[in-house]
């Protein structure tokens, strides 16, 4: 793992002291400190083995012959497909391990031969359930989330990563959970999911919670609510439990 540390808009992300299980790390030594959190965090006590594959399984729809419909998870990717990607990919975004900026991709004169060798590519991802080694290793980038917050506990750090063709990767199938999930995937994400969902927000479920409430106590009903806050829990989500 290859860390680095860099400024994030106006919040200065520099750090010259850093307190990682007890110990202090200063200077040119800060780096180790955000490998050392870093791998923890990236490192859950628990495995799963349950394949991701098995696990949508579920919550596949079926027609009356018992065929999948409309497979997301082994439906080739197109040249199209990957090219409209490609064309709205942001400018001006840090390269990552291999070099490749986002410019590269947009701007290159190799046009319907890269997106070929891309589609390609994804193809055999899908095909043989695997990626490439290179994919799995990343720069990691740690943003200061700012708000005042202490500087010297990484735990106050957002890590975000540089891979140029993963991200294409992970874009192609978000696109395809997010353009079929109605017809193929049932109950997932489950509609009281606001985080990470489109037109969602903390705005939406404040809002929901509150007619709840409204609700309830207008027909004389009591209310009891609870909040849970789980350390790291984009990080260390558990799969099972996500679909489940």
């Amino acid at each position: 793992m290859e860390i680095t540390t860099q400024k994030s808009g106006k919040q200065s992300g520099n750090c010259t002291k850093l307190n990682v299980d007890g110990l202090c790390y200063n200077n040119e030594n800060v780096i180790k400190g955000f490998h050392k959190h870093f791998s923890s965090v990236f490192s859950p006590e628990h495995k799963h083995n349950t394949d991701i594959t098995e696990e949508l399984n579920d919550y596949c729809k079926y027609d009356e012959n018992g065929n999948r419909v409309n497979d997301i998870l082994t439906k080739s990717f197109t040249e199209e497909e990957i090219g409209n990607i490609i064309t709205s990919l942001s400018k001006r975004k840090s390269p990552g391990n291999d070099g490749v900026l986002n410019e590269h991709l947009l701007y290159m004169y190799a046009g319907d031969a890269m997106y070929k060798g891309l589609t390609h590519l994804f193809n055999a991802i899908l095909h043989f359930e695997r990626i490439p080694s290179a994919w799995k290793t990343s720069i990691l980038i740690p943003i200061y989330k700012g708000k005042g917050k202490c500087k010297s506990d990484p735990n106050n750090y957002r890590p975000i990563s540089l891979p140029c063709f993963c991200k294409i990767f992970e874009k192609a199938i978000l696109n395809r959970i997010n353009n079929y999930k109605p017809e193929v995937i049932s109950n997932f994400p489950s509609p009281q999911q606001h985080g990470f969902q489109k037109h969602f927000s903390c705005v939406t479920a404040a809002f929901a919670l509150q007619e709840t409430i409204y609700y309830n106590i207008e027909r004389q009903c009591n209310v009891y609510v609870a909040f849970l806050d789980q350390k790291a829990a984009f990080d260390c989500i558990n799969h099972e439990r996500l679909f489940g």
